[in-house]
């Protein structure tokens, strides 16, 4: 934290503000919940909830003097549904949602902007690096579901993702605008998503169980 606060102050000195923070780090540790470690655990609220947290502590109170500035936090659809096989990643979007939403009524107070951008497919390297890197431990519950779990890693990928450069050109966009909006959501399966949020959540948890199950005796 005091190095990320000095460099704040370096920025501040030199530049006399920060108009706009984006937090866009993120991590994505796929898997049966049963089956990550701790530390894959820790490390994912670390990357994607607390690092966003720790900038905003340390940049805001300089928008807060000025009366103005924009925080953007990235987020994903998978923090309004998870689906299987990714729990820890909707888990820690999922707060970044709840903390991104309570900033922006406690930051109307100083005039400063906070937008919550909720992706949903887009083509990044994200998924890519996640199933390179995915092994399924010799003591998993779930060894019957890990072409299913292998599949859940690349969906993000499929027909129907945008390409991550128009992603960045829609939110840069929406932060320059007069009026920057509060939520913001596009890519592959956004829409849908937009509507499942409606719909009883049994039922729509129940749909994605089946639908990244699919071939798999019970």
């Amino acid at each position: 934290m005091e190095d990320i606060e000095e460099v704040v102050a370096t920025i501040v000195a030199k530049e006399a503000r920060i108009d706009i923070l984006v937090n866009n780090a993120a991590v994505a540790y796929a898997g049966p919940l049963l089956d990550l470690t701790i530390d894959q655990i820790r490390s994912a609220f670390e990357i994607n909830t607390i690092s966003a947290m720790v900038l905003c502590k340390a940049v805001i109170p300089s928008m807060a003097r000025r009366s103005k500035g924009l925080v953007v936090n990235m987020s994903s659809v998978m923090g309004e549904i998870p689906t299987p096989w990714m729990g820890m990643y909707a888990a820690s979007k999922a707060a970044l949602h709840s903390f991104t939403e309570t900033l922006w009524m406690e930051c109307k107070a100083f005039n400063v902007d906070v937008m919550l951008v909720v992706p949903g497919q887009v083509k990044s390297r994200i998924a890519v690096n996640g199933h390179a890197i995915y092994t399924m431990p010799e003591t998993s519950l779930y060894k019957k579901y890990m072409r299913n779990i292998l599949h859940r890693i690349a969906y993000s990928q499929l027909r129907g993702s945008i390409p991550n450069e128009e992603l960045a050109r829609e939110v840069v966009n929406a932060s320059l605008s007069p009026n920057p909006p509060r939520y913001m959501t596009l890519g592959g399966a956004s829409t849908i998503f937009r509507i499942l949020v409606w719909l009883p959540r049994t039922w729509v948890l129940g749909y994605f169980w089946r639908r990244f199950t699919a071939g798999v005796r019970r």
